[in-house]
């Protein structure tokens, strides 16, 4: 941002003296902002599901997971996406597209995605990072009635390429109430006896 200023001083009786100028400069770095998104299918998305829905307790259902991020402004680098699945939900080990670096620590239950770089403008003007995984859900004859997660909130976390400095983001729990499936009804979250 560059300002600049002239004008003529002017003194007590009125008369015009001599010309006034003043000029600065200042450079501000905006920081970006990326994006996460996720959302838990069954009828759609790159894996074939099973079980009943709404689930049933005592009998498995399978989800597929995606998370997705976009990335408005500069680029980033160092990209990774973290969530837990909770203790009644199993990683079944299937990652789509299958290069995508997803790991799963049994001892945390966390899912970690290392997304790595991701360039300026993706998700508008380039493709947004996208990867899926999935998981099988069992519910217990205690989670009758209930609307269980099958993800809890995953959190990314990067380095502003051109600020340089952290960025991160969040996106909240995931349950069995599959609001981005275009097949899913109504009422089908809930788990039943």
């Amino acid at each position: 941002m560059d300002v600049s200023v002239t004008g003529n001083r002017v003194d007590y009786v009125g008369s015009s003296q001599d010309d006034v100028l003043f000029s600065d400069s200042r450079k501000i770095k905006i920081t970006s902002d990326p994006q996460l998104f996720a959302k838990a299918l069954y009828y759609i998305g790159p894996f074939k599901n099973s079980g009943p829905v709404p689930p049933k307790a005592e009998q498995e259902t399978t989800y597929t997971v995606t998370w997705t991020v976009t990335n408005p402004m500069n680029n980033i680098s160092g990209a990774v996406v973290q969530a837990s699945l909770p203790p009644y939900v199993k990683w079944l080990s299937e990652i789509d597209p299958g290069q995508e670096k997803i790991n799963y620590d049994e001892n945390t239950r966390m899912v970690t995605w290392n997304v790595g770089n991701v360039s300026a403008g993706a998700g508008t003007t380039a493709s947004a990072k996208e990867a899926s995984f999935k998981v099988s859900f069992l519910p217990s004859i205690d989670q009758a009635g209930q609307i269980p997660n099958i993800v809890n909130a995953a959190t990314i976390t990067a380095k502003d390429n051109f600020t340089l400095t952290s960025v991160s983001n969040s996106f909240g729990a995931l349950n069995t109430k599959l609001a981005s499936d275009p097949y899913f009804k109504t009422n089908a979250e809930v788990v039943t006896p």
